[in-house]
């Protein structure tokens, strides 16, 4: 069992009270209370500043992981064709992208996090595509029909 505790507001920081650095609950023998600085909740990582750094780091990496997991597969004498890249682009690695945009996502000072997602969502382009790092995106993106992240986002 994980507890999270917020911080204080910066401005008030007697608004929410003192940050909880220790805790100990025992109900049972084996039942034990860990305050813990990020909580894993149906696959969001919420951070007690309620910043969506890690959680977006986490989904990036998770996205990179299945390109490289899929190019392994393909890597076959012939390999997997143009279509089926698509395919598995859309079926596999945008909604790990995506994963819990609704909740993290308000579109106001959050360039940073879209570039994390825009980086990975071009290395998967380039996959697909079969293309070089150093190919610029936006044709990429017109040739393969699959929109920009900050378009999907909304």
């Amino acid at each position: 069992m994980e507890l999270i505790t917020f911080y204080p507001h910066r401005h008030n920081p007697y608004r929410h009270g003192p940050k909880i650095t220790g805790l100990q609950y025992r109900r049972n023998q084996g039942d034990h209370v860990t305050n813990v600085s990020v909580l894993r909740y149906l696959g969001l990582y919420i951070d007690e500043c309620l910043k969506w750094d890690r959680h977006v780091k986490i989904m990036v990496t998770q996205a990179r992981s299945t390109i490289k997991a899929v190019n392994l597969l393909g890597n076959s004498v012939r390999g997997l064709d143009f279509l089926n890249w698509y395919r598995v682009y859309n079926t596999l690695i945008i909604p790990v992208l995506m994963y819990g945009a609704p909740v993290w996502y308000t579109g106001v000072k959050q360039q940073g996090l879209l570039k994390h997602l825009a980086i990975a969502q071009n290395e998967g382009l380039c996959k697909i595509t079969g293309t070089f790092h150093t190919t610029l995106v936006e044709p990429l993106h017109n040739m393969m029909g699959i929109p920009p992240i900050p378009y999907l986002m909304k």
